[in-house]
């Protein structure tokens, strides 16, 4: 694909030419940039301003260019540690799973990775640990999912362990039953004999972290009628969406158990026995529907290097676009929110203009950027193309310039 590969060079090459990188203290970061057959071929590259590095991508139009999360006081140096580290973001990646869709991801697989990314912002990263939107820029990776920068000087200086701990809340690996419910039952005697009084303290709806987040989960399958995945009776189930009103009022009404901690009465919700076992089965439930699966290994590693926001992406000839940074603009287009960014309409920015090209193996119809669908196409047929779709098979090795 020599003849494709100088072609792909020179369309990124003029993408560079008028473009500028929305990263801040570039002197600061260390660079990487890939080619055809590695995403990262080279690092340990280093830029005394962002005129220099757009002078160095307009000359070598990489297929692939990362740079650090960290920052650096010499971000060239080698080995690691001489480049004295001076903090990094802080880095969320979030990657659609594979799915039979394979390397033409789909728009359920777009839809769903972008789900994902806005739950880990609006359930995680704003309310349980207090960061702003305004601190954070989001992009899409260019491939299969999105990039969230934590850009805080709250989280910069945060050590390996630290950023570990935060990836291990957020994916509930040390959310347990045993820290949620409290079994305070007690034995009295009635009537010559010693009978137990149940009593179940837990989470209140209206708890910050895990225990709301459970709490709340409870509610939610109570209003769609959905208890019987926790393993709730189909009677006592209907006993509780007749009582809707009330059994929302309990989880959200405080009480004090002895040792003082305020909790709600699970008691009331009048399951008897089996607060236990609909507690593990609720626990799992919520992690399931709140937890995020994140690259844990780009978190914690203080010197990852990721794709460079807005840069070209050569597995698919879209940028990596960013999705939430109001005011910025790419070539004169407004960066859209990230709830209506759409990867196939906002990430092309090649031209309209026809492309001659032959289908090298079998594609499916495509999302277009007009917010239509192409034709399946089978191999060898030879078509014409707007050009921004013709790289795109071209980088993903369905298609040659005929």
């Amino acid at each position: 694909m020599a003849r494709e590969q100088d072609y792909l060079s020179k369309c990124f090459s003029q993408y560079y030419a008028k473009w500028q990188p929305p990263i801040s203290s570039v002197e600061s970061r260390e660079f990487g940039f890939g080619n055809w057959q590695t995403k990262i071929a080279f690092r340990h590259l280093s830029f005394p301003n962002a005129s220099a590095l757009c002078a160095r991508l307009l000359r070598d139009a990489p297929p692939y260019v990362s740079y650090s999360a960290a920052y650096y006081e010499f971000p060239d140096a080698r080995p690691m540690p001489s480049k004295n580290w001076k903090g990094a973001d802080l880095i969320f990646d979030l990657d659609a799973p594979m799915h039979s869709c394979g390397k033409f991801t789909c728009q359920q697989c777009f839809d769903a990775i972008k789900n994902e990314t806005i739950k880990l912002i609006e359930d995680f990263l704003v309310p349980d640990f207090g960061l702003s939107k305004k601190e954070m820029i989001v992009n899409f990776s260019g491939s299969r999912g999105y990039h969230v920068h934590v850009r805080s000087e709250s989280v910069r200086g945060l050590r390996r362990e630290e950023r570990k701990e935060i990836i291990e809340y957020i994916n509930a690996s040390s959310v347990s039953v045993k820290a949620l419910l409290h079994d305070d039952s007690a034995f009295i005697s009635h009537e010559g004999r010693r009978v137990k009084v149940p009593k179940f303290y837990g989470p209140l709806s209206t708890d910050g972290g895990w225990r709301g987040k459970v709490a709340r989960r409870f509610v939610q399958l109570l209003k769609e009628k959905r208890l019987q995945e926790l393993g709730i009776g189909r009677k006592k189930a209907q006993e509780l969406y007749e009582r809707q009103a009330e059994a929302e009022r309990t989880l959200c009404t405080r009480v004090k158990r002895m040792d003082g901690s305020a909790c709600a009465d699970w008691t009331k919700l009048g399951l008897e026995k089996g607060y236990g076992k609909m507690f593990e089965a609720l626990v799992e439930n919520t992690k399931v529907a709140i937890s995020t699966d994140t690259d844990s290994n780009v978190t914690f590693d203080t010197s990852k290097l990721l794709r460079l926001p807005d840069s070209i992406h050569g597995g698919s000839g879209f940028a990596a676009r960013l999705a939430n940074d109001a005011g910025h603009t790419l070539f004169g287009a407004a960066t859209p929110a990230l709830e209506k960014f759409e990867p196939h309409v906002h990430a092309p920015v090649f031209s309209d203009e026809a492309l001659k090209v032959k289908i090298v193996e079998p594609v499916p119809s495509l999302p277009l950027r007009d917010g239509g669908m192409s034709q399946a196409h089978a191999k060898e047929e030879i078509l014409e193309v707007p050009q921004y779709l013709g790289i795109y098979l071209m980088c993903k090795g369905a298609a040659l310039l005929a």
